[in-house]
């Protein structure tokens, strides 16, 4: 009976060990899907370009931590489903065609903040903006994204609260208004 009690301990041990493998590998991520890392260098790089703040509708922050928080949030929400929409081929987003003809239209300083941004930012500001056409187009297929964003192994770091997975995005904790979905 014991060694049965030891075995089945032991083995919670060993399936937590493996879920939580994402958050050890990758100390400063903020946010993984399945193998990807955004990190918080690459969070503030997002939360500091002009094209992101335009887009996503968040500016800067005029109310301290609480408007930082709710926009790191927003950030990260949008970069979890792009990225697991892109990773599970939901959809074609990497065409950069598109952010081209969009960032012309926006004036120079959007097409400047667009040069300067590296990595996951221009990553998610190409595939925001290739969303947001093919959206207009209707020609994105909801059903395959939904799934997409579903089987993602998604993780959130908790200093910006946890994926809920029935809304596709970071929630805060304590939020009367948002607890959580199981």
């Amino acid at each position: 009976m014991i060694r049965r009690t030891v075995l089945a301990v032991g083995i919670a041990l060993g399936a937590i060990a493996l879920s939580s493998c994402g958050a050890a590998d990758h100390p400063n991520a903020v946010a993984t899907v399945d193998d990807t890392v955004l990190t918080q260098d690459d969070l503030d790089q997002l939360l500091n370009n002009k094209v992101v703040q335009e887009a996503l509708g968040i500016g800067q922050p005029t109310n301290g931590m609480a408007d930082l928080r709710t926009q790191a949030d927003a950030v990260i929400s949008v970069w979890v489903v792009l990225e697991a929409i892109s990773a599970h081929d939901a959809a074609t987003l990497d065409d950069g065609a598109p952010v081209s003809s969009v960032l012309a239209s926006a004036g120079t300083e959007f097409e400047q903040s667009f040069a300067d941004a590296t990595g996951p930012t221009r990553d998610l500001i190409t595939r925001y903006i290739a969303f947001q056409t093919q959206y207009q187009a209707g020609t994105l297929n909801s059903d395959a994204m939904r799934t997409a964003v579903q089987s993602a192994d998604i993780h959130v770091d908790s200093r910006y609260g946890y994926w809920d997975a029935a809304k596709a995005s970071v929630l805060p904790f304590g939020d009367a208004a948002a607890t959580p979905t199981t």
